[in-house]
């Protein structure tokens, strides 16, 4: 079967010619045949079906790239028979990209199917479709290597339309909201609070695609260095224990504030890790 990849690699002679000719047909055979199918399945199914026809349809008719085109409507004729789901976004493997975007394309595609398959698909179907046609669309451009505009253009339409995904399965109005408690001038987690630990691992496991922000507090006992370093000890710890609870490390974000204000109802307040879900 001629490739994508050996076609554009060959010259314009018989051979090149003829696969063109004939890929052309195919690709407004499987456009049609897109086109004529009546989307089925979930919201995200519909439209996705319908994002890969837009790019089918614009690759053959404005672009003039058979091959992407049969490519994009064959996805779309998977996802209009109900199958969205399965449908995934192009793999790294696939695409023949430049060595110098290929990281950003590896954490791009990573945070993309982790969005779909933490409820992207059923909470924000629209925006969660839309995202994974034009991240398609973004390694189909960026494997040409030409037109710099419409990769760019297909770039900032993948981050945005992933944005709106990740503000409707993590909205910061609704995110849960933990702390935890020390003792003074101690960094250690106090068995005390192994159940509101594990209340915000369960939450965390939920919210499988959110950060989980550990900000550390002290009161303000101590010197400002000495308590900078005490509330940084303080997420840092808190961050091992969530850790432990099966929290993968790369959504874990431990930062320090520093001092809160004293007052003698708000001592032990503000000795905590404020945990947020977001």
């Amino acid at each position: 079967m001629l490739t994508k990849q050996t076609f554009h690699s060959l010259k314009w002679g018989t051979v090149a010619a003829a696969a063109a000719i004939l890929s052309t047909g195919c690709a407004e055979y499987e456009l049609r045949k897109l086109d004529k199918m009546q989307p089925q399945g979930s919201e995200f199914s519909q439209n996705l079906a319908k994002e890969y026809k837009n790019l089918s349809a614009k690759e053959i008719r404005l672009n003039y790239d058979d091959f992407s085109s049969m490519h994009f409507a064959e996805k779309g004729q998977e996802a209009a028979k109900g199958n969205g789901e399965s449908v995934e976004p192009d793999t790294i493997a696939s695409l023949e990209l430049p060595t110098s975007v290929t990281p950003e394309f590896t954490e791009a595609r990573a945070r993309l199917v982790s969005a779909l398959k933490c409820e992207g698909r059923s909470k924000a179907p629209l925006y969660s479709a839309k995202a994974q046609a034009e991240f398609d669309n973004w390694g189909e451009e960026a494997e040409e290597r030409f037109q710099t505009n419409c990769i760019e253009e297909a770039r900032l339409a993948f981050y945005e339309n992933l944005r709106l995904t990740e503000e409707v399965i993590c909205p910061l109005d609704t995110a849960p909201q933990f702390h935890i408690y020390f003792s003074h001038d101690s960094d250690k987690v106090d068995a005390n609070m192994e159940k509101t630990l594990e209340e915000a691992a369960a939450a965390a496991t939920t919210h499988c695609h959110c950060k989980v922000f550990l900000t550390g507090s002290t009161d303000a006992s101590g010197t400002r260095v000495y308590n900078a370093d005490l509330s940084k000890r303080r997420a840092d710890n808190v961050k091992t224990a969530m850790a432990g609870k099966g929290i993968e490390d790369h959504r874990l974000v431990a930062r320090g504030h520093g001092e809160w204000p004293n007052s003698p109802q708000h001592l032990r307040k503000n000795r905590h890790v404020e945990i947020i879900i977001h």
